[in-house]
């Protein structure tokens, strides 16, 4: 058991979700707007997965394609390629699926 692939970058970036009114999740109710902010694995595997169902659509059911495609096209925010923090940097997704250069 192991990371199959360093993941994007999910560690200290803040992301906002919705949320129901009666959700559990302690901020939700204190936001007219019904959303929460969370950082880390949980909030960036639904983006990588999202990501990789848009590549299946345009590369075929090829898991090591979409692996390097969404390796090759994140962001690189440590500077030097891959650490054991930032993994391979931030998902583009833009830039994953063709819509930017």
């Amino acid at each position: 058991f192991g990371p199959a692939l360093p993941p994007p970058a999910s560690r200290n970036v803040f992301v906002w979700a919705a949320c129901s009114q009666t959700s559990l999740l302690i901020g939700c109710f204190s936001s007219p707007l019904f959303i929460v902010g969370a950082q880390g694995t949980s909030m960036s595997a639904p983006h990588v997965s999202g990501t990789a169902a848009l590549l299946v659509s345009i590369l075929g059911r090829n898991p090591s394609q979409i692996k390097a495609r969404i390796q090759q096209t994140a962001d690189n925010v440590a500077g030097n390629g891959t650490t054991p923090f930032y993994g391979k940097g931030r998902l583009n997704v833009a830039r994953a699926v063709g819509a930017i250069p």
